[in-house]
């Protein structure tokens, strides 16, 4: 076991966890701040945002996508072999498919414009 001893504390080398605590609270540490500095430009402005078209999204989502899968299948390469890593396969696999339908999607919707 560690931590402070004993006769440490009753020596005066070392404080109790009850001590220390009260010189933290007594210091201010403990005490919320009642109002936080505002920064000069918000981070939610229009000045601050990065401007992406939807064509940019889509094919870093496409990109995202291909990139999981791989990693998932190199991840998993015993799957036909064991049915519960076939099944987290599986589960790990949702956000990749519905990453495709989003693409499929999109791509068709381009196609009807």
């Amino acid at each position: 076991m560690h931590g402070i001893a004993l006769g440490d504390i009753k020596a005066g080398g070392a404080k109790p966890p009850k001590a220390v605590a009260k010189e933290f609270v007594a210091a201010g540490a403990g005490k919320p701040q009642t109002k936080l500095p505002q920064p000069s430009t918000p981070a939610c402005s229009p000045r601050s945002r990065t401007s992406m078209n939807t064509a940019e999204v889509m094919e870093l989502l496409e990109e995202l996508a291909i990139d999981l899968a791989a990693e998932l299948d190199a991840r998993h390469r015993f799957r036909d072999c064991y049915p519960v890593i076939m099944r987290d396969y599986e589960r790990d696999m949702v956000p990749v498919r519905r990453a495709q339908a989003m693409l499929k999607r999109f791509k068709d919707a381009e196609v009807a414009d």
